[in-house]
């Protein structure tokens, strides 16, 4: 087998330098070079590749029937259930039936091949597909008693640089599995992924009456779909199609196609530009932020940044620090505003915790690693001594994430240090260690929550007083003050722009913040409440988020200095 490979190897390479040397004889030295690629290429690429034959196979597969049809219904309708259920499986197996590849890949050769019939009948199926797949989404939701928005659903409303590889990996491994017809079915899965959600999502767009995720989605769909058939293009070129397989070419249809090449790379270079803008600008940001800290012992532990259609960002961040900054909104933003578009809203919370306090948590984090804790017992174990027996018994009884234990015999006191998970909500620790308390008589048992932004408080319109499940929250927070070690507190107050006036809702925002503040101090917690509204700032986002998210109080961490 050896022998042959490399029997091989010297035929290619002395046919190729022959014919090399017959074309490019008495050959300017740049049109030699250039020869000689195309002689490169025609050897290596294209006179092996059946053209007709695969040119027919792309026609037939991109010609709209009733089959293609129902499986966009159904690939779509079970797409949109996996992104309701937020669940990736879901989504992947709506994949797998989705026809979506041979209508893109009819209009890339199109392209290419310079076929305007073709190019008719590909754009067909694919509006028809579209369609189709926007109207069952749309009813889906429409029949759905679950309507929120998950992060399945937000990942799929605003392009990114890795949606649109993606979509180019996955044009360019089409294209290929089409010219050598062969693993086209998983490959079609890949190009599905760059297509269906986004369309699922417009349809849920629509269903709730959101204009940003329907816009976005859509977007996002045009897209992926551009870069897609022009992967597909420029692969079949690479290949050797072109207007040799075209039944009627003429030099007009070149410079046709040509133009529609550039008309298609507008929307794709716009796109590129935005996501490149968008990256720098969230890079830039986290570095602006570590500058800001960089005499404080601090990390970021969470990041958040969106772009607004009208220009203006909004970035919001959790950092954990020894040294708070003061003003660090008003710095964050003035230092962003010369590399944005528009304006920059700011919301950083910061949670202070010494450097023992930090060190001694990141410890605790990084002894076991992130997983439910599932200890069974044997012989040796249940000969262990009463504290000893109780922690394994304890560790199997704990249903949550968590990254350390630690036991104390001589006190009869278990420390559980939970993860910073979305399944770890507070009310759901705080529930979990009056459980373990009440199972385990005699130990005292506290569950530490991973240091986070604490949750905010919502109130009706018009009112100061928390009903009884914000009641409920805040003695959550209280819980969790107590389980950090935390004094004291800062309490804001907001207000929507309902009501008669910036005046009356800035007393309204006031007088929300002292409610809780009085409800802290009686808890053993120093807080001290002050108001913030900007009713300028807000109502261009409250038409976006909605005047509840505004009638709200946020809790946190006072600085050291203060206190």
């Amino acid at each position: 087998m050896f022998d042959t490979l490399i029997r091989n190897i010297k035929t290619s390479y002395y046919g190729w330098k022959e014919e090399w040397t017959e074309k490019t004889a008495d050959r300017p030295p740049l049109e030699t070079i250039y020869r000689a690629f195309r002689i490169w290429r025609n050897r290596e690429f294209v006179r092996h590749i059946n053209h007709d034959e695969i040119v027919t196979q792309v026609a037939d597969d991109a010609v709209l029937k009733s089959r293609y049809s129902f499986m966009v219904v159904m690939s779509c309708g079970i797409a949109i259930l996996g992104l309701l259920l937020s669940s990736p499986a879901v989504i992947i197996g709506a994949m797998l039936i989705s026809p979506l590849m041979g209508p893109i890949a009819g209009l890339g050769f199109s392209l290419t091949d310079v076929d305007f019939r073709q190019m008719k009948r590909s754009l067909e199926a694919i509006i028809v597909g579209t369609v189709l797949a926007v109207l069952i989404s749309y009813l889906i939701v429409k029949l759905s008693p679950i309507t929120d928005a998950t992060p399945e659903i937000l990942a799929r409303t605003r392009p990114n640089l890795f949606d649109l590889l993606v979509a180019i990996f996955s044009g360019l491994a089409g294209a290929y599995a089409t010219i050598y017809q062969r693993g086209g079915t998983i490959v079609g899965v890949a190009i599905a992924t760059a297509l269906m959600p986004p369309l699922a999502v417009v349809g849920y767009g629509l269903a709730v009456s959101s204009w940003t995720v329907a816009g976005g989605a859509s977007f996002l769909f045009m897209t992926n779909l551009l870069a897609i058939a022009l992967s597909f293009a420029i692969m079949a070129k690479w290949y050797g199609f072109g207007h040799k397989h075209s039944p009627s070419y003429t030099i007009w249809q070149s410079v046709v196609t040509f133009a529609v090449f550039i008309i298609l790379s507008i929307p794709l270079g716009i796109s590129l530009m935005n996501i490149a803008y968008q990256s720098y600008f969230t890079k830039s940001a986290r570095s602006q932020i570590n500058t800001l800290y960089e005499d404080a012992y601090s990390r970021i532990t969470s990041f958040n940044i969106r772009f607004d259609s009208d220009d203006s960002v909004f970035l919001e961040a959790v950092v954990v620090t020894d040294k708070p900054v003061r003003d660090v909104n008003t710095k964050l933003s003035d230092s962003l505003k010369d590399q944005a578009r528009g304006a920059v809203l700011s919301s950083i919370d910061q949670v202070i915790l010494s450097r023992a306090q930090q060190k001694q948590a990141e410890a605790a984090q990084n002894v076991l690693p992130a997983a439910t804790v599932s200890v069974p017992l044997d012989a040796a174990q249940i000969e262990m001594n009463t504290a000893q027996s109780t922690e394994q018994r304890i560790r199997q009884s704990i249903s949550f994430n968590i990254s350390n234990i630690l036991v104390d015999p001589d006190t009869m006191t278990v420390s559980v240090f939970a993860t910073n998970s979305r399944a770890n909500t507070l009310s759901s620790l705080r529930a979990s260690e009056a459980n373990l308390s009440t199972r385990f008589d005699g130990w005292n048992i506290h569950i530490v929550p991973a240091v986070r932004a604490l949750p905010y408080l919502y109130f009706e319109t018009g009112s100061v007083d928390l009903n009884a499940a914000e009641t409920e929250k805040l003695a959550d927070i209280l819980w969790a003050l107590q389980r950090w070690d935390i004094n004291g507190v800062e309490v804001i107050g907001f207000a929507s722009s309902t009501g008669a006036g910036r005046t009356l809702n800035t007393q309204l925002a006031q007088e929300r913040a002292e409610t809780v503040a009085r409800l802290l101090n009686n808890g053993g917690v120093e807080a001290v409440s002050r108001s913030d509204y900007l009713s300028n700032q807000q109502i261009s986002l409250e038409r976006e988020l909605g005047r509840t998210r505004f009638q709200r109080v946020e809790i946190r961490l006072k600085p050291e200095d203060e206190e």
